[in-house]
């Protein structure tokens, strides 16, 4: 059994290799549920607008000061 615990021996980083395999599981799970989540939302619009755009307008009621033209010479 010498020949095992001298495996063992020269791989002192087991625990941290778990770690790692388990940070990268973790990773590609979230990247492809975000994948999975993206493809199956409702679309807000593609390039170029289409016909599921929205639609929006400024009102003068919104309090918002906006800037007047000066006249440049």
């Amino acid at each position: 059994m010498t020949y095992a615990d001298t495996i063992a021996a020269q791989f002192p980083f087991r625990r941290y290799f778990t770690y790692s395999i388990c940070v990268h599981v973790s990773i590609t799970v979230i990247a492809l549920l975000g994948i999975w989540i993206e493809r199956s939302a409702n679309p807000w619009g593609g390039i170029g607008g289409g016909d599921s755009g929205v639609k929006v307008s400024l009102v003068s009621s919104a309090g918002i000061p906006m800037p007047q033209p000066t006249n440049a010479t």
